[in-house]
């Protein structure tokens, strides 16, 4: 979509979730001022201004527009490929504002912002800029200006002057003779510039002659700019330290803290045992403690699902089913913990088909001899001999019917397709429970369509969390019919795995999105003990006993009903108080309603589970403060979460490849490598061709990681292949303390190509 990566961040750290409004359109639009018209819908404003960045040819393929919204001024740059305009800035660095007027001219003024430039030219002096504010002068190239006289009017602030400094700084890197003078203009209040300083001439009666005349004046009188104790050196001001030819890289992802685990205080008193064992599977396997918990709490709400219920109000009854999603990268043990939360299940079904190996013979045989019967009652009839009473095809129909009906079959509770037959079947077989649990991504391909035309299939997946009515005819085979079903989802993935789901507008509008809880735990691999301790044997045994008494619990029609006790109806109160508040405009739900109307709902799941787990008997039917208050320490941790994954799924390609790149570049040590070298080094899937990672590589450069090395090997005389450019590497990619793979510990997308083909085999 050629987005930056300031526009993928909230300005305000506090700011609602990303906002929900249609995406600007991710092929372009055909001219600039359809992608105004286009990117100001999208913004929910109106457009103020659009400054196209000619070039010395006067064509155009950079542009900053800006707009007005509720939430103030803000502004989208745009830039011109294959034909389109797109949103961001182009590769390389940005050229000068009216680049086409500057080269007749001898004397230019630099001022900060379009609009002063453009008021500049109006009253006769040619002017330039660069793009983006104060911060952003060395984005841009000013070499162009180099050799002429320059004359900088700062804006009466801070941020002005440390723009006049890099200006400056830059333009003697390019050429250290250059005339440089000043405008200062005394009684300018704090921020005001050019335009400021024209509108109070104007208010006092200057006329517009007479400005234009004031203002070249101030042009012959400039004073020579004079180098304060404060003004940044040229190579500071370009993060270049003495005797090093290297910039300091910035980095391609932000650092981003999520809240831990409150593992603390997320079980109540009565879920000790729980905590405890949770607690010592993160330690045995070296893994985030939220991968065990939310497994845990998921493999629970299985156990219970169909046979309880929890009711915090008379007319509100939520199932005990969740859809968790963990997500960590290949090589993070997912499979081994994987294995052992759901383990206890696997065996209380081979436990119960061994018991039920004699009663399940015995009915075959019944229904072998019945049917054989019944054939024989068919060529009896095709022979016209009589049957005797009760022996009739029909009858004997009937009774193998019912025979088939009433057959006992082992249970397999757990699914790993997520085909809507392969749940259905599992929820059928099983009086309407079970459990989807997969550590792939392809789970996510098959819910999306991929392998059906592209056309995604929620249905069961939004009837089996809400626990809806839900029926399917197919052809040529029974319809599927579900009064109550209670389907429990626990995925432990990539977390590149998820972009498809998190964009898809029908996850979205059908509410998929809205009923998952995520985690993104911060890695520790790298950190991780190698001889930990193994996990105590009386704490397995606990987890394995409770979860198979909760299985044993029947399945009845009519489940079980937990309600809610003064404190704890007090305390869920309280709590849908603050999300009420939050999803009204401005608040942090207002973008993901959906997401936040299903909290609550999600929380009276967790406490009753919770309950469960600690009054398997269900001697007691009532959910105390205790319980609700352990379910309430989960909201703040599963928002920050759901916040996190939101925004982390919309990272463009560019910085994913970029990070690839780098890795690829620290782990083989690389000084310099062509652009054929690193493709190789990181094809997979976002990379298929070579062409793929130029952008990257134009990235890597703006950032200061790598840069184009000025010769290139020249063609082999016998013929073959043109040599591909170079890049050397900046020495920071190396280092232990700058390397790329440690600048950012919780990105959702930080992972390596080999990382993309992996699997889980390696745990």
């Amino acid at each position: 979509m050629g987005l930056n990566l300031a526009q993928l961040f909230c300005e305000d750290s506090d700011a609602a979730l990303p906002d929900k409004r249609p995406r600007p359109k991710a092929r372009g639009w055909k001219s600039l001022e359809a992608a105004a018209t286009g990117l100001a819908e999208f913004l929910e404003g109106s457009v103020t201004s659009i400054h196209p960045y000619p070039l010395v040819d006067g064509t155009t393929s950079f542009a900053v527009i800006r707009f007005q919204t509720d939430e103030g001024k803000t502004y989208r740059p745009v830039h011109l490929a294959q034909g389109r305009w797109r949103t961001g800035d182009p590769p390389g660095q940005l050229p000068l504002f009216g680049l086409n007027h500057l080269q007749a001219a001898d004397e230019i003024l630099v001022v900060e912002g379009e609009r002063c430039a453009e008021l500049a030219r109006e009253l006769g002096i040619i002017a330039t800029t660069s793009a983006h504010g104060a911060e952003s002068a060395l984005k841009s190239d000013w070499t162009p200006i180099a050799s002429k006289r320059v004359v900088i009017w700062a804006d009466a602030d801070a941020p002005g002057e440390g723009y006049a400094r890099d200006v400056v700084a830059t333009l003697r890197v390019a050429n250290p003779q250059i005339e440089i003078r000043s405008i200062r203009i005394p009684g300018l209040a704090d921020g005001e510039d050019i335009v400021d300083w024209r509108d109070d001439l104007r208010a006092s009666g200057v006329a517009e002659t007479d400005i234009s005349e004031r203002l070249a004046v101030l042009m012959d009188g400039a004073e020579t700019w004079v180098e304060t104790s404060s003004a940044r050196s040229a190579c500071s001001a370009l993060g270049v330290a003495p005797g090093d030819s290297w910039p300091s890289p910035l980095p391609i992802f932000d650092s981003v803290e999520l809240p831990p685990f409150p593992i603390a205080t997320a079980f109540p008193p009565g879920c000790r045992q729980l905590r405890e064992f949770v607690e010592a599977v993160a330690h045995t396997f070296q893994v985030p403690v939220d991968l065990p918990a939310l497994l845990a709490l998921a493999t629970f709400g299985l156990t219970l699902s169909r046979a309880v219920e929890a009711s915090p109000q008379p007319d509100w009854q939520e199932p005990l089913t969740l859809y968790v999603m963990v997500l960590l990268d290949s090589g993070e043990r997912k499979s081994p913990v994987f294995k052992l939360m759901i383990g206890p299940v696997y065996d209380w079904q081979r436990q119960l088909q061994l018991s039920m190996e004699l009663d399940i013979a015995e009915a075959e045989n019944d229904i072998d001899i019945l049917q054989e019967r019944l054939n024989q009652a068919r060529k009896d009839a095709a022979k016209g001999k009589n049957t005797k009473p009760g022996q009739s095809i029909h009858d004997l129909a009937r009774e193998l019917r019912d025979l088939e009906s009433s057959k006992p079959s082992a249970p397999s509770l757990i699914a790993t397709e997520s085909t809507t037959e392969a749940i259905a079947d599992v929820l059928i077989e099983n009086k309407e429970r079970g459990m989807l649990a997969a550590t792939e991504a392809d789970i996510l391909d098959v819910m999306l369509g991929r392998y059906s035309s592209g056309r995604p299939n929620f249905g069961l997946w939004l009837s089996g969390h809400a626990g809806d009515h839900y029926e399917v005819r197919r052809k040529g085979r029974e319809p599927i019919r579900l009064a109550r079903p209670a389907l429990t989802v626990a995925l432990a993935i990539q977390p590149g795995a998820i972009q498809d789901l998190m964009s898809s507008a029908a996850a979205e509008g059908r509410g998929l999105l809205a009923r998952f809880l995520f985690s993104s735990p911060s890695s520790i691999v790298g950190y991780r003990e190698l001889e930990p301790a193994p996990i105590p044997t009386p704490l397995s045994d606990w987890y394995g006993a409770r979860i198979h008494k909760l299985l044993d619990r029947p399945v009845d029609t009519d489940p079980r009903v937990l309600r809610l006790d003064d404190e704890a109806d007090k305390l869920l109160r309280r709590l849908r108080e603050r999300i009420e508040a939050e999803l009204r405009p401005g608040g942090e739900l207002a973008s993901n309603k959906p997401w936040g109307n299903k909290l609550p709902g999600a929380i009276v799941r967790i406490a009753g589970i919770l309950h469960g787990i600690s009054d398997p008997d269900l001697r007691c039917t009532t959910i105390n403060g205790e319980t609700m208050a352990a379910a309430i320490a989960w909201a703040p941790y599963l928002l920050a979460h759901q916040r996190f994954v939101a925004s982390q799924a919309g990272l463009d390609t560019t910085a994913l490849v970029a990070q690839r790149i780098l890795e690829w570049a620290h782990r083989e040590r690389k000084t310099d490598f062509s652009r054929r070298d690193a493709f190789n080094g990181v094809r997979g899937r976002l990379a298929r061709r070579t062409k793929d990672i130029d952008e990257a590589l134009d990235f890597l450069q703006d950032l200061g990681w790598i840069r184009a090395m000025e010769k290139t090997p020249p063609r082999n005389p016998a013929g073959g292949r043109k040599p591909s450019p170079r890049f050397e590497v900046n020495p920071a990619a190396s280092s232990s303390d700058d390397a790329p793979t440690t600048q950012n510990t919780h990105n959702a997308q930080n992972c390596t190509a080999a990382d993309e083909e992996a699997t889980d085999a390696d745990s």
